[in-house]
């Protein structure tokens, strides 16, 4: 797929490319990719704020007649995603980056090696950002072009953060994740009993459904001790939870019946407290037993579900 870039037409603003998702697996037993796979890029350019319009895809054109292009803010990695379907429904994720910013990561490298990393102005920031970077090449990429030796700086990178688990766990996330999920459950028992359901679809149960599946990838790598790829917010859920977690993770769609809604809901809070419990059993973290009760004891004052179903 890749092979198809002509490098002879590819702007003189571009110093980089890199692909990186599903075309890529460290496995060569592995092939995540298949007819609905996109094509991910990491632009590395002096013009990052350039907008890609239908009429202007230039050396992106290899792949066919471009049909719909769309501009996505991604607040996540404060990153600017330019998505391009072509008229054969093959899409690719354009992101750019400023390629100035390299010469921050070389410095930034290069005195984290002698440990004075904090003359970097935001040391921290630097950090992270380079951090969720890895984290996109960590399953596996290919430097498709390279003007300025950028090959040996990604592999710095690799060095420096080589043994990262993206699905690693400490106090601070388990908390929120905790917290975040009990607060959700009962909003959305609110929603349910005022019969406002589309909206809590819209607003809380993607939300709700992210924290679930974060303490599961928890609880499948310090619990069960899986050495398996866990991905991310439930990708390839089938192929790394247990058994039991996969038949119960089907009973969690809500409808826009009210009893169901709360059979569902307590569906999610029985899955949530078996996974909560195992991590923080392995690791000493502490539950907020009070927390759950409360809210436990609410479900069932404002249901007529059987409470036996939830769990003590």
């Amino acid at each position: 797929m890749v092979e198809k870039i002509d490098k002879n037409i590819i702007p003189k603003s571009v110093k980089g490319i890199i692909s990186f998702g599903s075309f890529h697996s460290k496995d060569p037993e592995k092939n995540y990719s298949d007819e609905f796979s996109d094509l991910d890029l990491f632009v590395f350019t002096t013009a990052p704020n350039k907008i890609l319009s239908i009429n202007d895809i230039g050396w992106l054109s290899c792949f066919g007649k471009p049909m719909s292009v769309l501009i996505i803010e991604n607040p996540f990695q404060n990153t600017r995603i330019t998505r391009i379907m072509f008229d054969n429904l093959f899409s690719i994720d354009y992101i750019p980056v400023k390629y100035s910013k390299f010469s921050l990561v070389k410095k930034y490298l290069f005195l984290k090696n002698r440990g004075m990393e904090k003359i970097v102005p935001n040391h921290s920031i630097v950090h992270t950002e380079l951090k969720a970077f890895y984290s996109y090449l960590i399953r596996g990429y290919a430097i498709l072009y390279d003007k300025k030796n950028m090959k040996k700086i990604i592999s710095k990178i690799e060095k420096q953060f080589s043994g990262y688990d993206d699905s690693s766990v400490t106090e601070k996330l388990f908390n929120e994740c905790y917290h975040d999920f009990w607060h959700s459950a009962y909003k959305i028992l609110g929603k349910i009993k005022r019969n406002d359901m589309y909206y809590a679809l819209v607003l809380l149960d993607n939300i709700f459904k992210r924290r679930l599946v974060q303490m599961i990838e928890w609880e499948t790598r310090y619990f069960y001790k899986s050495k398996e790829d866990l991905f991310y917010l439930g990708k390839k859920i089938n192929q790394w939870s247990n058994e039991s977690t996969r038949e119960e993770l089907k009973k969690t769609i809500f409808s826009f019946n009210e009893q169901e809604n709360i059979k569902t809901l307590i569906t999610h809070i029985n899955l949530f407290q078996k996974a909560s419990k195992n991590v923080a059993t392995v690791q000493g973290y502490n539950l907020h037993l009070e927390l759950e009760t409360k809210i436990l004891e609410t479900i069932k004052e404002k249901s007529q579900f059987n409470y036996s179903e939830l769990n003590p």
